[in-house]
């Protein structure tokens, strides 16, 4: 065995080119960075993703770049290099476009003075696990999915049914509490993953307090050799967010509903009617949708919402939204279910309601999503079990060697 030439290990750190992916994934980059400063981090990213990176970079001079330029794709426009410009549909696409990066990953690995010792990749970048074997270096997986939703996506894997009916109920009673969700409630994007092969670890953007079960599932089944949940991320990007965290620092305590969805009318109507502050991320129309079905706020919305409510136009979660909901409203007790399905628009009136009754203090999912939000915050804490995973990863990583 040769040690690398480097003080401390030299970790390559490949994300997908998605927010809800790259953001929590960068993250870590920084939180693994900042932890221990012998670790060497090299990012790879392609020109058109280099200002998401590039406020990471002005905090952690320590953090290098490997730049490729993005490889041609036959279904992918020229110019395009991140999936929030695609239709939703075009996430293989990207992902066989990125399997192009392999030759040029090996060559400038093989050139360089102190190569990696490991590579983490986002969980759609199964192909990193072949490169890593051909390099002789583990690969960690990293999911920014919880892990209820990682038992699901493995599960769906392993035997995904065969079905044209969205009413079809598919049960996973294997998991911990037997979730179970109409055909229609599963993302495609969980239908169509592929797994990679066994990789020598995996990274997840949870915590032990929230999914406690879920995560020792995964241990026990041994699908992974090591799990390390180190979230919630996200603190290290909160300079994206200082006007927006300025308006909340002017609210009182617990007095501000954040709300992500598409049914825009009828959620429009409902926040008006409730009376509540609110925060409202809506994804912004791109070039893969036509007619504004996305993104599109009803007229005089925002003036009319002035200084009770703030909407945010970019990127919102979608793909583990029903999983999530599963988990926090059917089993943690935190949220309330007001509507579910694609084409489904709540009633205006009723939600006004429900958002309006879910703010009241002694409501028991809001005495509970406080109990859980204060968990949230001292998991990061020194001592707490994002923390201790942390560090165990750490040392594991300043462990490696080259072959």
């Amino acid at each position: 065995m040769a040690s690398s030439k480097s003080t401390g290990a030299h970790i390559l750190v490949f994300p997908y080119p998605a927010q809800g992916h790259m953001i929590p994934l960068l993250d870590l980059t920084h939180q693994l960075s900042r932890h221990h400063a012998g670790i060497t981090i090299t990012v790879l990213i392609t020109p058109k993703n280099l200002h998401i990176l590039n406020p990471l970079l002005t905090k952690n001079r320590a953090i290098k770049t490997l730049i490729l330029p993005f490889p041609d794709h036959p279904l992918i426009p020229t110019g395009i290099e991140n999936v929030k410009d695609l239709p939703a549909n075009s996430f293989v696409a990207m992902m066989c476009a990125f399997h192009k990066l392999y030759d040029p990953i090996i060559q400038w690995f093989k050139s360089h003075p102190s190569p990696p010792v490991a590579i983490i990749s986002d969980f759609f970048l199964g192909w990193t696990y072949h490169l890593a074997c051909e390099l002789g270096i583990p690969r960690i997986v990293f999911s920014p999915s919880g892990a209820l939703a990682l038992a699901v996506i493995d599960s769906l894997w392993r035997r995904l049914p065969k079905t044209d009916d969205p009413d079809l109920l598919i049960s996973f009673p294997e998991i911990p509490n037997s979730p179970n969700y109409p055909c229609r409630h599963i993302s495609p994007v969980y239908r169509s993953y592929i797994e990679g092969d066994p990789s020598w670890g995996i990274v997840i953007n949870t915590f032990a307090e929230l999914e406690s079960s879920y995560l020792d599932y995964m241990i026990k089944k041994g699908y992974y050799d090591r799990v390390w949940a180190v979230g919630p991320g996200g603190s290290s990007l909160a300079s994206y967010y200082r006007d927006l965290f300025s308006w909340i620092d002017t609210c009182p305590d617990n007095s501000v509903v954040v709300l992500r969805n598409e049914q825009m009318e009828g959620l429009a109507a409902g926040l008006e009617c409730s009376g509540v502050r609110f925060l409202w991320c809506v994804k912004e129309p791109t070039s893969g949708y036509v007619g504004g079905e996305y993104g599109v706020i009803p007229h005089g919305f925002e003036d009319r919402m002035a200084g009770r409510g703030r909407v945010i136009k970019g990127w919102a979660p979608h793909a583990d939204q029903y999983a999530n909901a599963t988990l926090l409203v059917d089993q943690l007790k935190v949220a309330i279910r007001v509507c579910e399905g694609y084409g489904t628009v709540p009633d205006s009136v009723e939600l006004g309601r429900l958002v309006f009754d879910s703010m009241s203090e002694s409501r028991t999912e809001r005495v509970r999503a406080i109990e859980l939000r204060k968990a949230s915050t001292n998991v990061v804490k020194k001592g707490g079990s994002s923390f201790k995973d942390l560090d165990r990863m750490v040392r594991d990583l300043s462990g490696l060697s080259l072959n």
